[in-house]
């Protein structure tokens, strides 16, 4: 089958990648959960997707496919600095799978700080200046009092005064109504600041979780879906110890599933890949090899009743069967 790379952007980031073309249906994209070197051998050798993988929403760009890896990644690094993007599907919604971070801008500050007038002051005046700031045509001067004599008198400018006829206690009472209405808008502004500050503490806190569990996981050890029999064999040998046994049993337990159906095809396909699926059955029948002996068998099955609780092994076991069936016209497939 002819390799083909696609450019696409990815909804949930605003990512652009060059991906096998295979990877794509409709409008979303099978990723796989490697480690970074394992993903770009396998885009690079535009391999098979597995359906266990996670799906992502995606823009396909137009014309964007091409039969070369070179010269996908440099248009896929050439999308990324365009702005338009000319995408097939530029009306669909996002998936929004985090919540959006609300940052302050310098803008925001200055508005915060900026936004309250220069408070009316206290001035000596005449009879003169006292009529115009109760309505009277008399136009007013000013007059400047010294810093050394203001005795709770602060200047004041003519444009504080000047406001259409008010009197010094109206201008007041806006003043202190501006105080508090920006009281309220840096107060609410703290408490999203803390409640931002306090998010991304969580987050440190399970990114840390996550780096302790990532150095153990079974899945950084080996290559899954297992490709061939040496492969299996090394797995097997790993779980005849029963902490690693355990441990496996825990993360294989979070593949989840909405039915027994579907957890087993979820696992199987995760952990098991079609060409050593083919090489098996459950007893052994046709020559094949017996897949029920297999430690990964209990993992499957004990994972499962965790999720299942009221279940028994049986409807795994006829799950798993049921699978290995199909091993062989799934791999018929996948070499079209």
């Amino acid at each position: 089958m002819e390799k083909t790379w696609t450019i696409v952007k990815f909804v949930e980031d605003d990512s652009v990648q060059a991906v096998p073309a295979n990877w794509i249906e409709n409008s979303k994209c099978f990723w796989p959960s490697y480690p970074n070197d394992r993903l770009i051998q396998a885009i690079k050798r535009c391999e098979p997707h597995n359906v266990s993988w996670p799906l992502y929403e995606v823009k396909v760009f137009r014309n964007s496919s091409y039969s070369d890896y070179q010269v996908a990644r440099q248009k896929e690094k050439r999308a990324e600095i365009e702005s338009d993007l000319n995408t097939d599907n530029e009306g669909e919604s996002k998936k929004k799978r985090k919540r959006f971070q609300k940052i302050y801008s310098s803008d925001e500050e200055e508005e915060i700080s900026s936004v309250l007038s220069t408070p009316p002051q206290l001035v000596k005046r005449t009879s003169k200046q006292q009529k115009e700031i109760n309505g009277s045509e008399t136009p007013a001067s000013v007059t400047s009092v010294n810093d050394n004599h203001m005795s709770g008198y602060t200047q004041v400018d003519k444009s504080t005064l000047n406001m259409g006829g008010k009197n010094i206690n109206d201008v007041f009472i806006e003043y202190f109504r501006q105080i508090i209405r920006k009281q309220h808008l840096i107060q609410a502004t703290l408490m999203q600041m803390m409640e931002d500050i306090n998010e991304l503490k969580s987050r440190t806190s399970i990114g840390l979780d996550n780096t302790i569990v990532q150095k153990t996981s079974i899945f950084t050890l080996y290559d899954f879906p297992i490709p061939n029999e040496p492969a299996l064999q090394e797995l097997e040998n790993h779980l005849s110890k029963e902490d690693n046994l355990n441990d496996m049993i825990d993360e294989v337990s979070k593949i989840g599933g909405n039915n027994i159906s579907e957890f087993v095809k979820r696992a199987m396909s995760r952990l098991i890949s079609n060409e050593v699926g083919s090489e098996y059955s459950w007893m052994g029948l046709k020559q094949k090899k017996i897949f029920s002996k297999l430690i990964v068998v209990q993992v499957i099955i004990r994972a499962g009743l965790r999720i299942f609780k009221n279940e028994t092994s049986k409807s795994f076991e006829d799950a798993m069967k049921n699978w290995l069936r199909r091993s062989k016209e799934r791999l018929d497939k996948q070499k079209k």
